[in-house]
């Protein structure tokens, strides 16, 4: 008995000495030991004119769209970083033919030792019409004060929350794990998927094409500005309220927490899904 005893504390020796030695590499590692906060301010100019597509990706560095006053791409990185940077700084621009992609670095992180990173990302776009938009982040909000104009724009973020001032394409891809998002004067179809988020408001200009928005617990707002037509609606919720004020209803089915109804003939199909979140669509 007190051979295995022996055994028993050694063995739980050796598994202390290997978890110290990994937390301290991972100190290490993500510079989690103190060092200076460093302010960061970094600019990049790049031509639009030969560019058809964007791509922005960042983890935790909130995203701003913005209008350039010419023909050229603007993109500023500021805030704070404790984060030592390359010689050639956080922010990379890179051209690929007619593809420009942008990028913030930042450490890969297993556990959030000590503190990261606090930046902005404002990219001020040309007026003119690209093919592709995309972001990708992380915890960063995204926010586009100016309308967007492009073919396909497609967007993901985890927990960062996301408003768009105004979009006009042929799709708009949305996916979303916790973030809530405000989509306002949308002209085109749009495609939304969400676990907890809500889409506190979808205000569509018309209804150019399907729309689709899936959600767990999240409530559902979408205002039509415009009055369709023709359209199809697929509408059901399992647990929330659901409310549907719209002209011209012609109603398959209906009950407390489904509908089914057509406005016209074809259209496009308005299709949203809710597991507990309230589903709310209506017309001026």
């Amino acid at each position: 008995m007190g051979r295995l005893l022996k055994k028993v504390a050694v063995l739980a020796f050796l598994f202390f000495l290997i978890g110290v030695s990994g937390l301290l590499y991972l100190s290490i590692k993500n510079k989690a030991l103190p060092i200076q906060k460093t302010a960061v301010h970094e600019q990049k100019s790049v031509s639009g004119k030969d560019v058809s597509s964007v791509a922005i990706d960042t983890a935790t560095a909130d995203v701003r769209l913005t209008r350039s006053a010419d023909d050229t791409i603007q993109i500023g990185l500021t805030g704070d970083s404790y984060i030592q940077a390359a010689s050639g700084g956080l922010l990379e621009v890179r051209e690929n033919g007619d593809a420009l992609e942008i990028k913030v670095a930042e450490e890969e992180r297993f556990f959030d030792f000590g503190p990261g990173q606090d930046l902005n990302l404002q990219v001020a776009l040309p007026e003119k019409i690209f093919d592709r938009l995309r972001i990708t982040t992380q915890t960063g909000d995204v926010e586009s004060s100016q309308p967007l104009q492009e073919k396909r724009f497609k967007l993901d973020t985890a927990t960062g929350d996301i408003e768009i001032n105004g979009f006009t394409g042929e799709e708009m891809q949305v996916s979303t794990s916790t973030g809530d998002m405000r989509l306002l004067h949308i002209d085109g179809g749009v495609e939304i998927n969400t676990a907890t988020g809500s889409v506190e408001e979808l205000s569509l200009v018309r209804l150019a094409g399907n729309v689709g928005v899936e959600t767990s617990t999240g409530d559902v707002v979408i205002r039509l500005e415009t009055p369709p037509a023709a359209a199809s609606l697929d509408v059901e919720t399992n647990a929330g309220d659901l409310s549907v004020t719209l002209d011209h209803l012609n109603i398959a089915h209906q009950s407390e927490r489904q509908l089914k109804a057509s406005i016209g003939s074809g259209g496009p199909l308005i299709n949203v899904r809710s597991s507990t979140g309230d589903i709310s669509i209506s017309q001026p």
